[in-house]
């Protein structure tokens, strides 16, 4: 699987240390083969997320987000016809400079 992806991220400040934000965008995801099996869906389109961020050090924040990168992609599977979903979890870590 690849994907690209391009977001706004519109942030809401719940505390000085806890911030949440929605991700806007649009984007492609590529399926080529699972598990060995021949497998084509290739999609482009709106895609969305919703997350939050937590300043545990100075300049420095924990993240989590959740992104729905495609849904209901029409393909092809070695048998016939295929719908696929493809959603992400994000854990990561931010410096400020």
């Amino acid at each position: 699987m690849d994907g690209w992806s391009l977001f706004l991220k519109p942030q809401y400040p719940v505390t000085e240390e806890i911030g949440v934000y929605a991700l806007l965008g649009f984007g492609g995801v590529n399926l080529d083969g699972v598990n060995g099996n021949y497998v084509d869906v290739d999609d482009t389109g709106f895609q969305w997320g919703i997350g939050a961020s937590y300043l545990f050090m100075e300049r420095t924040s924990l993240f989590v987000d959740y992104t729905s990168l495609a849904n209901d992609m029409d393909g092809v599977y070695w048998n016939g016809a295929v719908k696929a979903d493809v959603d992400a979890i994000t854990v990561g870590v931010t410096y400020d400079f």
